[in-house]
C-alpha cells in the first residue's frame, strides 16, 4: 500500500464474504471459490499463472482443495457463515447505547455561515 521494499502481509489467508457468507479464500497464489451468488460452487484457480480466473484447476489439485477448504472451515468456526448454519465462536452481537447523545448539536442561533 505504501510502497515499502519487500512488504508483506501480517496475514496468511484472505477471506471473502458477502453479508454474512464465506464466498472464497486465498492463500498465496491460491483462491478458492465455495459459493456464489447463493450457489455452492467448486473452482480453483492459480492466480499467479491466471489473474482473471478463467481457468478451474479444481480437479488437478485436490490436496490445494483440501487445505483451502480446511481454512474456510476454521474461518467459520471463527466468525460464522450464514449459508453455513454456523454461528461462529468470535462474534459479539453489535453495540446498543440506551440514550445515545451526539458529540455536537445543531444551535440555530450559532453564526454557522458569516458573510464578508
Amino acid at each position: 500500500m505504501f510502497n515499502e521494499p519487500n512488504a508483506q502481509s501480517q496475514h496468511d489467508d484472505f477471506f471473502y464474504y458477502k453479508r454474512n457468507t464465506i464466498e472464497a479464500v486465498r492463500s498465496g497464489q491460491w483462491k478458492l471459490h465455495s459459493r456464489k451468488d447463493d450457489e455452492a460452487i467448486n473452482e480453483l484457480y492459480d492466480l499467479e499463472n491466471d489473474v482473471g480466473e478463467t481457468h478451474n484447476v479444481y480437479d488437478q489439485h485436490a490436496d490445494i482443495v483440501q487445505n483451502l477448504i480446511s481454512k474456510i472451515d476454521a474461518c467459520r468456526q471463527d466468525i460464522g457463515d450464514e449459508a453455513a448454519g454456523i454461528e461462529g465462536q468470535n462474534i459479539r452481537p453489535i453495540g446498543r447505547v440506551e440514550d445515545p447523545k451526539t458529540l455536537t448539536h445543531y444551535d440555530p442561533d450559532h453564526p454557522y455561515f458569516i458573510a464578508m
